[in-house]
């Protein structure tokens, strides 16, 4: 499996995803995969951001580990597609 036969980097998929989540799914070509994960993210984050404001940052405690959960699954799910599990 080398980059020269069309296959993607494993690496860069996970560096993609490791900052940015559901990217490193949308250089695997799961375009659709992403772009749900990316959304999710985005979404979860914002809604983080503000129950945590609100609650004067009690709610981070739960939220902040979720989160953490969320982005974990993203480069376990770039990973196992690599691999086809």
């Amino acid at each position: 499996m080398s980059a020269e036969d069309g296959e993607k980097s494993l690496a860069l998929a996970l560096i993609l995803s490791f900052f940015i989540a559901g990217v490193g799914q949308m250089y695997q070509g799961r375009t659709k995969e992403g772009a749900v994960i990316l959304v999710g993210a985005l979404v979860y984050g914002g809604v983080a951001f503000a129950i945590t404001l609100v609650t004067a940052g009690i709610a981070g405690l739960v939220l902040g580990p979720l989160g953490i959960v969320y982005w974990l699954f993203n480069l376990y799910d770039v990973y196992a597609q690599f691999l086809d599990l």
